[in-house]
């Protein structure tokens, strides 16, 4: 088994079967105390024709069977010291067919060396270490057995399939089985081999139910997981795993084959829920790939429920070899997905959400170390991957990344808006406010998009307002505005307010906005209206110098292209080093700006403060530089072909020129341009604001 790479999924056996020729099997207990040594063996029970009908169940506990029987003992603990156990074994006590067993206070199940296997491959049961008690109903009659304080399972060397910290569950026929841990559930590994972890319980069968009511910890310094690793419980075949007062697993030094998730895991038509969030830690050691939330293996089909409150991955150090996901996979995260990378390696992409049909409140990807060799996304992976209120990626410190995405992968799609900030120092290859979409797939954002560049950071090729198609028939879409920010950084590539691709679309329109001072900023490519090889702004491509909070001063030596609107901004100063040629310009009445020789524009609009009123004069003295860009813009003011102007308070006005100068003229009735400009943009740059 320890040669086995790449184990994602992993499920318990189960279903009765038959095999001739095995001895008579026992149960092992030690009303309190249980010690197996070298070379012992707990083995299956068979019926006369030697099919086996149980597994060789042992506990430090007590074992009670029959309607009305029951057992009550102050602590318990087993240890397996080698040997082999062909079946379970548990730190509390085990309660059968109508019986109840309780453990007062609490329960420790330890393996120091030997085996917790199967009899053969065909064994009805799955082989567990078991930090509480075990309940099994095998007709119409219920079990329950009950650990009223903590349970703990203690792992330093030999092999078990399964190792669950808390107690378990099962119901072969019409009777109810429960298994309760009332205080916390602890699993710590320092060596040793198993299959699969789970800080909670597991439950199998319709009828059967867990419960861990403290929360669990998973503590895992040494030894080697074939497969999984679940913060949470497992449940089969229609049972019921809970997990109250949330998970917590530190994986510090052991090697995870398959997943680490702060979850549970389901199958069958069954329940696996984590109430009071995930916490998973990455520090040292491996692990294949990372999931915030649970699993359900029923995947598209979701047959099962398996949720958790909220989730959060930390990597400070170690390695993760594929992938990491804030979410779950095919499972729920009910409020927020938090992925923070400090340290450590990751082989391929982040992702803020989850992973296939799956749901998350909201993300935030925050990364300040590390190497991560694939894309950051702040949304999820695969089809019906759903952000209900928005993502976030938050980027700073010493850190070199390939793409960023505001939006997820393939499918993933974002309810709210997407939020991109860079800093710190901080580099990518490119941003793009939207997602990721190949094979014919449809990433959409129903919102609203920002970006922050800012802090030093370096964007070694482009910056996107949309987001990437690799194709027309692959869809990524934003529905709504979108405002790119730039100050204090490189960028070494070109600005496009569209994305990638001609299914690249954003519904709204899209700002580019300089702020801060333009000898903090090198930039010397071209910022362009519009996408891509095919990408679409359905709304204006505004460039702004300046926002409502920050103006810019400085020259301004990249190309404009394609551009809808430009805008000068309050107590802004822009020297313009080339020509342009936009739809309107627009221009404060308390900034000031040179142009380039041929720089041209179809409308040109003032923008006060103030109200004005019909016949009041315009001074143009203070707002152009030098007598070259007076000169191109009134020469373009004086034309037939060009339109002049006026914002005063919330209303546009035209101008008229009388006597070699410009005077206020009538008030325009449905000031439309003022509505589709100035509020559009008024409303990206409050959203952006509430971010800062």
């Amino acid at each position: 088994m320890s040669g086995m790479d790449g184990i994602k999924i992993v499920l318990l056996a189960g279903g009765l079967a038959s095999l001739a020729g095995t001895a008579a099997g026992e149960y092992r207990f030690g009303d309190g105390n249980l010690v197996i040594s070298e070379s012992e063996v707990v083995d299956v029970l068979v019926d006369g024709d030697g099919a086996e009908f149980g597994a060789g169940v042992a506990g430090g506990g007590a074992m009670v069977s029959g309607e009305g029987n029951s057992s009550t003992i102050d602590s318990s603990k087993a240890s397996l010291q080698g040997g082999t156990i062909y079946g379970i074994l548990t730190g509390g006590s085990y309660a059968k067919d109508g019986a109840s067993a309780t453990v007062s206070g609490d329960s420790f199940a330890e393996m120091t060396s030997g085996n917790i296997n199967y009899k053969s491959d065909i064994s009805p049961y799955d082989p567990t270490i078991l930090g509480g008690g075990f309940a099994h109903s095998l007709g119409d009659l219920g079990a329950t057995s009950v650990v009223k304080g903590n349970s703990t399972v203690s792992i330093s060397g030999g092999y078990s399939v399964y190792a669950a910290a808390g107690g378990a569950s099962q119901s072969d026929g019409s009777g109810s089985s429960y298994s309760e841990v009332a205080g916390k559930s602890l699993l710590e590994m320092t060596g040793g081999e198993v299959w699969g972890l789970y800080g909670g319980g597991w439950s199998l069968g319709a009828n059967a139910k867990t419960k861990a009511l403290g929360g669990s910890q998973l503590l895992l310094t040494g030894g080697y997981a074939v497969g999984n690793v679940l913060g949470g419980g497992g449940a089969w075949n229609g049972g019921k795993s809970y997990l109250e007062n949330g998970s917590l697993v530190v994986v510090d030094g052991m090697r995870v084959n398959g997943s680490v998730l702060g979850g549970g895991e389901a199958y069958g038509g069954s329940v696996a829920t984590v109430v009071g969030g995930t916490d998973v830690q990455i520090k040292s050691g491996f692990a294949n790939y990372v999931y915030g939330g649970g699993a359900d293996w029923d995947e598209s089909a979701r047959n099962s429920d398996v949720s958790v409150d909220s989730a959060k991955v930390s990597i400070t150090g170690g390695e993760v070899g594929r992938y990491v996901v804030g979410g779950g996979y095919y499972a729920d995260v009910k409020g927020l997905a938090n992925v923070n990378i400090s340290g450590g390696s990751v082989g391929g992409n982040v992702y803020g959400a989850g992973e296939g049909m799956s749901s998350v409140g909201s993300t935030l990807v925050e990364i300040g170390g590390g190497s991560i060799s694939g894309k950051v996304f702040g949304g999820g992976k695969g089809a019906n991957s759903t952000v209900n209120y928005g993502t976030s990626v938050s980027i700073s410190g010493a850190v070199s990344l390939s793409d960023v995405y505001g939006g997820g992968e393939n499918g993933s799609v974002t309810k709210g808006s997407a939020q991109v900030e860079i800093s710190g120092g901080a580099a990518a290859n490119n941003i793009y406010a939207g997602g990721f979409a190949s094979g014919g797939t449809a990433t959409k954002i129903e919102g609203g998009a920002n970006v922050d560049i800012l802090g030093g950071s370096l964007i070694k090729n482009n910056l996107y307002g949309g987001g990437y198609s690799a194709d027309a028939n692959s869809v990524s879409q934003i529905g709504s505005d979108v405002v790119l920010t730039v100050s204090n950084s490189t960028i070494n590539g070109d600005i496009y307010t569209g994305g990638y691709g001609a299914g690249s679309s954003i519904k709204g329109s899209s700002a580019v906005v300089f702020v801060g001072s333009a000898g903090d900023i090198t930039f010397n490519g071209t910022v362009y209206g519009g996408g891509e090889n095919g990408a679409v702004v359905e709304g204006n491509s505004i460039l702004a110098f300046g926002d409502e909070e920050q103006s810019f001063n400085g020259v301004f030596e990249g190309k404009i292209s394609n551009m809808d609107i430009l805008v000068v901004s309050e107590q802004s100063s822009v020297d313009f080093t080339n020509a342009f040629d936009v739809s309107t310009l627009m221009v404060s009445y308390d900034s000031s700006l040179a142009l380039a020789a041929d720089s041209s524009f179809d409308k040109f609009s003032l923008v006060f403060s103030s109200d004005f009123s019909e016949g009041d004069a315009i001074d143009f003295g203070q707002i152009f530089k030098d007598a070259q860009t007076q000169e191109l813009v009134l020469g373009l003011l004086e034309s037939s072909d060009t339109t002049f102007t006026v914002f005063g308070g919330e209303q546009e006005w035209t101008t008229v020129y009388e006597n070699g100068g410009f005077v206020v003229g009538a008030m325009v009735p449905e000031p439309s341009t003022y509505a589709a400009i100035l509020g559009a943009l008024a409303l990206a740059f409050a959203a952006c604001r509430k971010r800062r």
